[in-house]
């Protein structure tokens, strides 16, 4: 069995988490008791994304649709400035180029809960829908 696990950008603290558990409740109990979570503050940058996955030049998810790219490195960040919700940060290759990928997207934000750091490097592809709501949605391409 595969252990996964969350690192509390606030205090440090390793968040076990069993395979094919939702992070969500888990990570959610510790941010509720958390000592060192600041009150709705202004995040900086670097409270967002790890300071090496800086490196490189940004890249938008619009610009890499239904491309192949090599997922080099991740992370999943809490932000402290919207309850309950993670964003995602990803180091890639497209063509040779390193670059640094952030998004929120629900959808890919929750298949990259139930990977694990030693599965990496893999290749994927994001697409783009329009939902009949008139939203886009990117999710991972299968």
């Amino acid at each position: 069995m595969t252990e996964l696990f969350w690192v509390c950008p606030h205090c440090e603290t390793r968040v076990t988490v069993k395979e094919n558990q939702d992070y969500a409740p888990t990570i959610g109990e510790h941010l509720a008791t958390c000592p060192k979570r600041p009150k709705q503050t202004i995040p900086n940058i670097t409270d967002i994304v790890d300071r090496e996955t800086l490196e490189g030049n940004v890249i938008l998810m619009d610009d890499i649709i239904d491309q192949r790219i090599l997922v080099k490195d991740f992370s999943l960040k809490d932000l402290s400035f919207k309850e309950d919700t993670l964003s995602l940060s990803l180091q890639i290759e497209l063509d040779g180029e390193d670059y640094m990928l952030n998004t929120g997207a629900e959808r890919v934000v929750q298949v990259f809960k139930t990977i694990a750091h030693d599965q990496l490097p893999f290749y994927l592809t994001f697409e783009k829908v329009h939902t009949s709501a008139g939203r886009r949605v990117y999710r991972i391409k299968v």
